[in-house]
C-alpha cells in the first residue's frame, strides 16, 4: 500500500502518469501502478511538454528492455526501437534549438531596426532635450503634484469640530 502511494507521489513530483511508473517490488518483479488521475498537466516541472515526457519515458523503458533482453533477437529488436526513439528525440531537440535561434534572430533584427530609427532621429531628439533643459532652467518645467502631509492623508472629523470647522 505504502509503496504504491510512494510511486504515485514520485510520479506526481516528476509530472508523469503513475501508470507509466514502473517500480521494482521486494520480490524482484516489475509492478505497474494504475493511473491515479486521468488528467495530466501539459507541462512538467521542468517545462517539458507531455509528449516530450512520454518520449523520455519510452526511451527509459526501451533502455530497460534492451538491458534485460535474454536472447539476441529480442536484444536487436529493442536496440532498433531504442535507436528510432533516440533519433526522434534528437530531431525534436534540434527543432527546439532552431526555433530558439529563429526567435533570437527576430529579436536581434528588431533591435537593429530600433537602433537605426534612433540614429535617424538623433537631431530631433537632441533639439527636444535641449528645449526641455532650457525650460527647466527658466523654471518652466512640468510642475510636480503637491505633496500631501501625513496629517492631510488621514481626515479626522473631530478635528473640524474642535477647530470651529464645518460641523
Amino acid at each position: 500500500m505504502y509503496k504504491n502511494l510512494l510511486i504515485i507521489f514520485i510520479a506526481a513530483f516528476y509530472s508523469v502518469a503513475p501508470d507509466s511508473v514502473v517500480a521494482q517490488s521486494e520480490e524482484g518483479q516489475l509492478a505497474q501502478v494504475q493511473e491515479a488521475s486521468s488528467s495530466a498537466s501539459q507541462f512538467s516541472r521542468f517545462g517539458l511538454t507531455q509528449q516530450e515526457n512520454e518520449l523520455d519515458q519510452q526511451i527509459r523503458q526501451e533502455a530497460i528492455n534492451f538491458r534485460q533482453a535474454a536472447d539476441t533477437g529480442s536484444r536487436e529488436r529493442a536496440k532498433e526501437k531504442l535507436e528510432g526513439l533516440l533519433s526522434r528525440d534528437y530531431d525534436e531537440r534540434l527543432k527546439g534549438y532552431e526555433d530558439n535561434l529563429n526567435a533570437l534572430e527576430k529579436r536581434l533584427q528588431e533591435m537593429r531596426d530600433k537602433l537605426q530609427r534612433r540614429r535617424e532621429a538623433k537631431d530631433d531628439m537632441i533639439r527636444l532635450r535641449v528645449k526641455v533643459l532650457e525650460a527647466e532652467s527658466e523654471d518652466l518645467g512640468w510642475p510636480e503634484r503637491p505633496r500631501r502631509t501625513p496629517r492631510q492623508l488621514h481626515w479626522n472629523p473631530s478635528e473640524l469640530k474642535s477647530s470651529g470647522g464645518i460641523f
